[in-house]
Formats: C-alpha cells, sequence, structure tokens
C-alpha cells in the first residue's frame, strides 16, 4: 500500500524530491519558487494569524537571542499543494510544530544538522513561503 501511494504521489508531483534528511544548508524549495527578499534578524517570528501569535498578542517573537537568516519567496504552487510539498519534504526532519490557519500553515523543525528553523506559507497568489534560520 506504501509503495503505491509513493508512486501514485511521484505521479502526481513528479518534480517534488521526497528528502529522508533535511540540512539546514538544503531547507527544501519546491519547483519554481523565487527569492523575494533575504534579510538577518535576531528572531524567529510567528505568523500573527498561527496559533501561538493568537494565544498571546503580546509575544511577538517565538525565538529570540539568535542570528536568523530571514528569505521570502513566491511559489509557481498553489497553497494547497506548497503544503502538500512541505509535509513530504520535512517528513525527515525532527518536527517540533505544525500549526494551520484558514491562511496559513507553519512549521517549526529541527534539521538533522540540528539547526532549527521555521517554514511559513502564507495562502496568496503567488504562495508566499518564508523560511527562517537559526545561522551559527
Amino acid at each position: 500500500m506504501r509503495s503505491v501511494a509513493l508512486a501514485l504521489a511521484c505521479t502526481i508531483f513528479p518534480t517534488f524530491a521526497f528528502a529522508a534528511r533535511v540540512a539546514s544548508d538544503e531547507v527544501p524549495l519546491p519547483p519554481g519558487a523565487s527569492l523575494r527578499g533575504t534579510i538577518e534578524t535576531d528572531t524567529i517570528r510567528e505568523l500573527p494569524e498561527l496559533k501561538g501569535a493568537r494565544l498571546n498578542r503580546m509575544r511577538d517573537n517565538s525565538i529570540s537571542g539568535v542570528h536568523v537568516l530571514d528569505q521570502s519567496f513566491d511559489a509557481e504552487l498553489s497553497y494547497r499543494d506548497a503544503v502538500r510539498f512541505y509535509d513530504r519534504a520535512l517528513a525527515g526532519a525532527f518536527l517540533i510544530e505544525r500549526e494551520e490557519a484558514e491562511t496559513a500553515t507553519g512549521w517549526l523543525v529541527r534539521l538533522d544538522d540540528g539547526v532549527v528553523a521555521s517554514i511559513s506559507l502564507r495562502n496568496t497568489h503567488p504562495t508566499t513561503i518564508e523560511i527562517q534560520r537559526i545561522v551559527p
């Protein structure tokens, strides 16, 4: 049954790589994603529409006092397909938390090299991807 599901997934999403291991220098991007911008900051921020920020509106930082590389991308995929891509691509990472809202999905993961990363998608047109990762 598992091989049938994998074969079906490869047929539907032939260009997606199913990674067993994920390192910080290889945070996955869906095919056709284009970089919008990069900044360096000292905080991994939560999207305001996700649970952690909704529960405590005074909290604007989920992880602070670290060196973070924050990159935004536009994706050619639909929001739903981008969520599927990241659910599969991050399957090999240590999942700290996955959150969903009506207009956003976020993953907080510890990658194989120990780096903590936040991947967030927004249901915009085009779909927006934000990847924040702690840089040593």
